[in-house]
């Protein structure tokens, strides 16, 4: 019995060992404490900082032939992980995304399909799908199936909110 104890002791030892090792690895956990915290930025700051990002990517969007070579491009990547950062909100995305200028807003409107807090988000896309011109409509509707739940009929969703302009 004293085996048995002492051998369960070590496998709760050990699987909350590894729980803490995964929660670590996918960001569950602050930085460790001897890691200064990243510095925060002011509004004005992180403004520019991803300007600068999306600036650095112009040139690949004037020279691309289709939406999905923006997503194999670098530059591209990290203006939307920029933006997938949670110091960002939904309105200040979609600000971005129906601003008009394509170098800001599809990033804008990609890092708003790859956020985990999505839930109003669909239905705000849904609202600008309309507004957006060729490209940022590519990126809307795969940002709408990135965070459709997977039982969700979002086909019909989408075409019930087709203006005329699509034809």
């Amino acid at each position: 019995m004293n085996g048995f104890v002492v051998g369960l002791a070590l496998f709760s030892l050990a699987l909350i060992a590894v729980l803490m090792l995964a929660r670590s690895l996918i960001g569950g956990t602050a930085s460790k404490p001897d890691e200064p915290a990243p510095p925060r930025l002011s509004a004005a700051e992180k403004t520019a900082a991803f300007h600068d990002r999306a600036a650095a990517f112009g040139q690949l969007y004037e020279g691309a032939a289709h939406p999905n070579e923006l997503l194999e491009q670098e530059p591209f990547l990290e203006a939307v992980a920029f933006l997938c950062r949670p110091v960002w909100t939904e309105r200040e995305l979609l600000d971005y995304a129906t601003g008009g200028n394509p170098v800001v807003s599809l990033p804008a409107i990609e890092a708003l399909g790859r956020r985990a807090e999505a839930g109003s988000t669909r239905a705000a896309l849904l609202d600008i799908l309309n507004r957006n011109t060729p490209w940022e409509r590519f990126f809307v509707l795969r940002a709408i199936d990135r965070i459709a739940p997977a039982d969700a009929p979002v086909l019909g969703e989408v075409l019930v909110r087709l203006d005329p302009s699509w034809t």
